[in-house]
């Protein structure tokens, strides 16, 4: 009667054993598979590294002092060094209705400078102050 564990007989079970401890695998599928071993380990290795250097690079453009760290870098400044006060230009040109004079408008120096319009290209005429940021210039008809 069969065995329980072996539905072929015990001597069919005999016999097996013994086959499986007279096999012993190829040198060459022990060499392959130590081979495939180490590929397998060289591929979790290259894909840790190109990981970190992934995580390093958005790491570095990201950060706004570009790969230093935050904790050694001094505190941002509170304010500019200098402080401009000075008003956008809305027209700072304008050309007399003659065609003789431009009139421009000098907002850091506050003033108004008006040139001669001749052949040979702009004179200076003169420097008028005219108060703080002149921003426009404008011409009359007349």
């Amino acid at each position: 009667m069969p065995s329980p564990t072996n539905r072929r007989g015990p001597r069919n079970a005999e016999r097996e054993t013994q086959n499986a401890e007279r096999y012993q695998p190829p040198k060459e599928a022990t060499i392959m598979s130590d081979q495939l071993k180490r590929f397998t380990l060289k591929r979790w290795i290259l894909a840790a590294w190109a990981l970190s250097s992934a995580v390093l690079v958005i790491a570095t453009v990201s950060s706004p002092s570009a790969g230093a760290s935050t904790a050694a870098s001094p505190p941002p400044p509170t304010g500019p060094s200098f402080i401009e006060y000075e008003s956008g230009q809305v027209r700072p040109i304008a050309m007399s209705p003659d065609g003789t004079r431009l009139f421009a408008v000098n907002t850091p120096n506050n003033t108004l400078e008006i040139f001669n319009i001749t052949t040979g290209g702009l004179q200076f005429q003169a420097r008028v102050p005219v108060g703080l940021e002149p921003c426009c210039c404008r011409t009359r008809q007349q």
